[in-house]
């Protein structure tokens, strides 16, 4: 993960509805603007999700997934994607 990037670990879900509800929650809305100090912040997130055991094969796969769906979800303009074997 990169220095605008973070994980999170959530409690075991067993389907992906919990998981999306939590996405929907953190995301910023688009074109959020801050002022500080007379500049103006522009603020997005864009969220990769991959759940085990599903989407993994090791921790270091569960976390290339989430990154590969967050690059689909910043190229689709979407907010958030989850991690498919099929389409990714």
């Amino acid at each position: 993960m990169g220095g605008d990037e973070f994980g999170m670990l959530p409690p075991v879900v067993k389907n992906e509805q919990p998981t999306i509800s939590v996405a929907r929650r953190i995301i910023i809305n688009p074109g959020s603007e801050y002022t500080i100090d007379d500049q103006t912040l522009r603020l997005c997130c864009r969220i990769g999700i991959s759940i085990y055991p599903e989407h993994r094969e090791g921790e270091q796969e569960l976390v290339r997934n989430a990154d590969r769906a967050m690059s689909t979800a910043r190229q689709r303009s979407g907010k958030y994607c989850i991690y498919s074997a099929k389409t990714l």
